[in-house]
């Protein structure tokens, strides 16, 4: 009676096989939206330090040479 196994039938065992793909669909979501947000603050650190760069190219770096 006790190792009598329950056999899954039907909608449960649609939902038994649904539920890990569904789980691994949103978590792919966030990692892809994740994925994204880091980028896009790349490239905002990118475009920052270019422009950091030509301000001390243009006009820190001529003071250092005098």
């Amino acid at each position: 009676m006790f190792n009598e196994q329950r056999k899954l039938t039907g909608k449960k065992w649609i939902l038994f096989l649904a539920v890990p793909a569904v789980i691994e669909n949103f978590f792919q979501t966030v990692i892809g939206f994740v994925d994204t947000f880091l980028l896009q603050k790349l490239e905002l650190l990118r475009f920052l330090l270019s422009v950091l760069a030509m301000l001390f190219y243009k006009f820190i770096l001529p003071f250092l040479w005098q």
